[in-house]
């Protein structure tokens, strides 16, 4: 007796799952864009995390103090002695007039927070009185000439910095968080490109989205980066007022050098205009659906022509 023939197979396409097909120009720019964002996040998290990211103090700053307010004679207080009697130094007034005595060498200040790690709204804390005190705090607990006498107990206890803050510079320091904050929303936006452009590159992303979405996006980082700009212009060669009578006014670019943080707000600026022009002209609204999916098995009796 014949055995009967085996059963045969056949592949056949089961469903079809459309896939978005792009041009070559558009995968160019979306990979152009991927680049240009994860540059713009690695720029922005630098220099919101180093305290020297956008001035440094210049080597020798002009005087800075109102020496009006400072000791005649050589009586400013180091500390107590052994005994608890105060301690005062042969130091003279001339000793702590500029930033740099007050500071210290190199000292600079970042994006973020200064090269003490205190943030713009920070001060250090003064032993014995309440934390975070403003020099008008202190001169208004204990008058101009004992605070003007203890500058060398301020200057060891780090309490001036973030000088900004303790000075009362309120302006200046609001100017700064605006630029601070920017730049956290510049991190944010940037690193959501980069996910959304490898999205639209795996064709996950409509067309027509893969366009709007990105252009508005670096549309806004654009304008964002030229205000950090601006801001940051604003901020070096504007004389600010400050709020105490030892240090009145403070005008940055005198006792100031730039570092790289606003060559990096120009460089984020022309990159993301870049952005938006090839988004605008290199990115296509129109995609073709290409039919790809899955293959599935069917097995059939040659004799009957019927599936098993």
């Amino acid at each position: 007796m014949e055995e009967p023939p085996a059963p045969i197979e056949k592949r056949v396409p089961s469903e079809k799952i459309p896939v978005i097909e792009m041009d070559s120009k558009s995968a160019i720019v979306h990979v152009l864009c991927v680049t240009i964002a994860l540059i713009e996040v690695a720029f922005c998290v630098a220099a919101l995390a180093d305290g020297r990211s956008v001035i440094v103090l210049k080597d020798e700053p002009p005087t800075v103090v109102d020496t009006a307010v400072l000791p005649d004679t050589a009586d400013f207080i180091v500390g107590p002695d052994a005994d608890g009697n105060t301690v005062t130094t042969g130091t003279r007034g001339e000793d702590y007039q500029t930033l740099a005595q007050l500071l210290g060498p190199r000292y600079g200040i970042g994006l973020l927070k200064d090269s003490s790690g205190r943030a713009w709204w920070e001060t250090g804390d003064v032993p014995g009185l309440s934390a975070s005190m403003t020099l008008m705090d202190l001169i208004n607990e204990l008058g101009v000439g004992p605070v003007a006498e203890a500058l060398p107990l301020v200057v060891k206890g780090d309490i001036l910095k973030h000088p900004i803050q303790f000075l009362s510079c309120t302006e200046l320091r609001d100017t700064g968080m605006a630029a601070m904050s920017l730049g956290i929303i510049a991190v944010i936006a940037a690193g959501l490109m980069v996910i959304f452009h490898a999205a639209a590159l795996s064709g996950l992303v409509k067309p027509k989205v893969a366009k709007v979405v990105p252009l508005l996006v670096w549309v806004v980082l654009s304008v964002g980066f030229f205000i950090v700009v601006v801001l940051a212009a604003v901020i070096y060669t504007k004389e600010w007022t400050c709020h105490n009578p030892v240090i009145p006014k403070l005008k940055p670019e005198d006792h100031f050098d730039l570092t790289y943080g606003l060559p990096f707000a120009c460089v984020g600026f022309v990159a993301s205009v870049v952005a938006v022009v090839a988004v605008a002209l290199g990115v296509s609204s129109e995609g073709d659906l290409v039919s790809g999916g899955r293959v599935s098995l069917k097995v059939t009796n040659p004799a009957t022509g019927e599936a098993v």
